[in-house]
């Protein structure tokens, strides 16, 4: 409904890759051939990133999912990196 009322507002929206692994992965990638850097400036995206925490009950199910809470920077980046890069930027194929 969001995006929808953003539509009738004028606002050009694209749907976004929300592929919560891939897009860790990818960011990790590209931060750790430093192909993508943050400006020291950004204190927020820094300290959201330096406070990402993996959800332990998940974990003892088998699966791996961050812990929602102070995540803003970092999904905002996630999303950039899945749905506006293409995938040899971040050494995929397509």
């Amino acid at each position: 409904s969001f995006i929808a009322e953003l539509g009738r507002r004028g606002v050009y929206t694209i749907a976004g890759d929300n592929n919560v692994s891939d897009g860790i992965r990818r960011v990790s990638s590209l931060l750790g051939r430093r192909a993508i850097r943050i400006h020291r400036r950004c204190q927020g995206l820094i300290g959201e990133l330096q406070s990402y925490v993996w959800d332990e009950k998940a974990a003892q199910a088998g699966i791996e999912r961050p812990v929602k809470q102070l995540d803003h920077g970092p999904d905002a980046l996630r999303y950039y990196v899945n749905t506006c890069l293409p995938k040899w930027r971040y050494g995929e194929e397509g």
